[in-house]
C-alpha cells in the first residue's frame, strides 16, 4: 500500500526483501556548484532513495554553496520540481529568505499555472492555489519565522495544510479542484526577488 511507512523490494536474484527509504525524494544538495542535477540516493533515514531528476520551470535554480539557490527569476517567478509519482504527498524544505523574496514549496503540480503552494513572506504562512493561472489565498497563518526553519506542505487527498518549524498551522483547507488531481510533481518557488536558500528538501507519502 502506498501509505505503508516502509516500502519493500523483493530481489528476485536473492529472494531477500531490501527495506528502502520513506523518503520519496531528498536532497541536501551535497554536490559540486551548478544545475541541480537529481535528488540523492540515500534518504534523510540513511536508507536507498529513488534519484529523481529536477527540471526547472522558471528561473535560474540551481546549487550554489551546496545549497539550493535562486539566482534569477524567469521572469517573475522561479520554480524547480521533481516527479515523486504520488499525489498525496508532505514536501518540506529549509527555507532562508532574501528579502523581499517570498518563497515556498509546491505540490500537485501539473505546469506553472496549475499547482497548490506553501509559502512565507517572513511573518506568515499562506497556503495558495493556482488554478489555470489564477491564485487563490486559502489560509494564511502568523508565524514566528526564522532562517532555515522548514516549511511544510501536506497534500491528503483533497484535504491540504501546513507545517512550519515543527508546528501545524492554519486550518487545513479542501482543495478538490479536478485541474489539481493529476499532478504529481513537487518542488520549490519563489517570487519578487531572488538569492533566497533552500536545503534539505523531502517528499514523503501521506
Amino acid at each position: 500500500m502506498l501509505r505503508d511507512k516502509v516500502w519493500l523490494l523483493i530481489s528476485r536474484r536473492k529472494g531477500a526483501a531490501k527495506v528502502l527509504s520513506t523518503d520519496l525524494a531528498y536532497d541536501t544538495f551535497t554536490r559540486a556548484d551548478g544545475v541541480l542535477g537529481s535528488t540523492e540516493l540515500v534518504g534523510s533515514d540513511g536508507l536507498p532513495c529513488t534519484a529523481r531528476a529536477w527540471v526547472v520551470a522558471l528561473g535560474i535554480i540551481e546549487v550554489v554553496s551546496q545549497q539550493c539557490k535562486c539566482t534569477a527569476l524567469g521572469p517573475t517567478h522561479g520554480i524547480a520540481t521533481i516527479n515523486p509519482l504520488v499525489r498525496s504527498v508532505s514536501v518540506s524544505a529549509e527555507v532562508t529568505l532574501s528579502f523581499p523574496s517570498i518563497a515556498g514549496v509546491i505540490g500537485s503540480y501539473v505546469d506553472g499555472n496549475n499547482f497548490i503552494l506553501a509559502y512565507t513572506d517572513g511573518g506568515h504562512a499562506i497556503l495558495y492555489k493556482f488554478i489555470g493561472g489564477v491564485g487563490s489565498a486559502l489560509d494564511v497563518a502568523a508565524i514566528v519565522y526564522g532562517n532555515g526553519k522548514v516549511l511544510k506542505l501536506i497534500i491528503n487527498g483533497t484535504t491540504v495544510s501546513m507545517n512550519y518549524d515543527g508546528l501545524d498551522v492554519g486550518i487545513p483547507q479542501t482543495v478538490s479542484d479536478a485541474g489539481l488531481l493529476s499532478g504529481t510533481r513537487a518542488g520549490v518557488w519563489l517570487t519578487n526577488g531572488v538569492n533566497t536558500i533552500y536545503d534539505n528538501f523531502k517528499v514523503v507519502l501521506t
